[in-house]
C-alpha cells in the first residue's frame, strides 16, 4: 500500500508541475500579445504625434508669416506717413518763401 501512495504522489506531483509550466507558459505568451499591442499602440501613437507636431509647426509658420506681414505693413506705413509728414513741410516751406518774395515785391 505505500508503493501505491508513493506512485499516486509521484504521479500527482508530475500533473502539478505540467500544470504550473502550462500555465506559466500561457502567462507568458498573454504578455508577448499585450507587449505586441502595446508597440503597435505606441506606433500609431507615434505617428498621430508626428502629425499633431507636424499640424503644430504649420500653425507657428502662419503665426510668424502673419506677424512678420503685418510688421511690414507696419514699416510701409509709417514710412508712408513720414514722407507725406516730409512733403507736407516742404509744402509749407514753399509757401512761406513764395509769401516771403511776394512781400518784398
Amino acid at each position: 500500500s505505500r508503493s501505491r501512495s508513493r506512485s499516486r504522489s509521484r504521479s500527482r506531483s508530475k500533473k502539478n508541475k505540467k500544470r504550473k509550466k502550462e500555465k506559466e507558459k500561457s502567462e507568458a505568451e498573454e504578455e508577448d500579445e499585450e507587449d505586441e499591442k502595446d508597440k503597435k499602440k505606441s506606433k500609431k501613437d507615434k505617428e498621430k504625434d508626428k502629425e499633431k507636431d507636424k499640424e503644430k509647426d504649420k500653425e507657428k509658420d502662419k503665426d510668424k508669416n502673419s506677424k512678420e506681414k503685418s510688421a511690414k505693413e507696419e514699416k510701409s506705413a509709417k514710412e508712408e506717413k513720414a514722407a507725406k509728414e516730409k512733403s507736407s513741410k516742404e509744402e509749407k516751406g514753399k509757401k512761406e518763401k513764395e509769401k516771403e518774395k511776394e512781400k518784398e515785391k
